[in-house]
């Protein structure tokens, strides 16, 4: 079955933007979320659909045999791309509803293959530890009150934190994605041992214990469901 879901909007300026035709199991996670979240503050079922058809293709990308999900399609919206990344593969489970029940697995295939170190890598690209997605994993391990991942994976955050109280994006001075820069295809997309919000913010959550997709300290539970 064609997964639908929702593609990766446009690349480029007006007046002649480029559409982009792939669709990522990272941004309809998001955006089940959202919709989730609208139609239950709005009453409005125009939401509830587009949560459920956003979450529809988040299910599509699940695979029952490597307890894993697919980072979404290719470029024709519909051929999975099966890298293994780090957050497509815990952000379900923080904003889907039952997650860690709908895709079993989910985490212990992220502690065994994306593990680096005493940290996590980005993909399966690996080669060094990526700050925000390591903050992930013990964020899913927190919530699902999993005990022994403060240590290790509190040293491995802290020992990126920058003098000004921020966190480096990556451990070393380069860390790949696994994916290529649109605007030119030859170069790999990397993340820098730069200061980067995202690592911060996603270290304050682990630190509140918060989960940005539902705004409580829980993982969502069967009950949330929109369909």
């Amino acid at each position: 079955m064609r997964p639908r879901g929702y593609d990766g909007g446009q690349f480029g300026h007006e007046p002649v933007p480029e559409p982009n035709r792939w669709k990522s199991t990272e941004h309809n996670t998001d955006l089940a979320a959202a919709f989730g979240r609208l139609a239950r503050d709005s009453g409005d079922a125009y939401w509830a659909i587009r949560s459920k058809r956003a979450t529809a293709f988040v299910a599509a990308m699940w695979n029952d045999t490597c307890h894993c999900f697919a980072v979404g399609t290719g470029d024709d919206g519909h051929t999975r791309n099966r890298l293994l990344a780090l957050d497509a593969q815990l952000w379900p489970v923080l904003a889907i509803p039952a997650g860690l029940q709908r895709f079993p697995g989910a985490l212990a295939t992220a502690q065994i293959r994306l593990r680096y170190g005493d940290g996590f890598a980005y993909s399966e690209a690996g080669n060094g530890i990526w700050t925000e997605g390591t903050a992930q994993v013990g964020l899913v391990m927190a919530l699902d009150r999993s005990s022994g991942y403060q240590t290790a994976l509190l040293s491995a955050i802290m020992r990126n934190r920058t003098a000004d109280g921020s966190y480096y994006a990556a451990d070393g001075p380069s860390l790949p994605t696994g994916f290529r820069l649109q605007t030119d295809p030859t170069q790999p997309r990397e993340y820098f041992h730069t200061p980067h919000l995202a690592a911060l913010a996603w270290v304050a959550l682990l630190e509140q214990r918060l989960n940005p997709f539902t705004g409580t300290r829980a993982l969502p539970e069967a009950s949330d469901r929109q369909d």
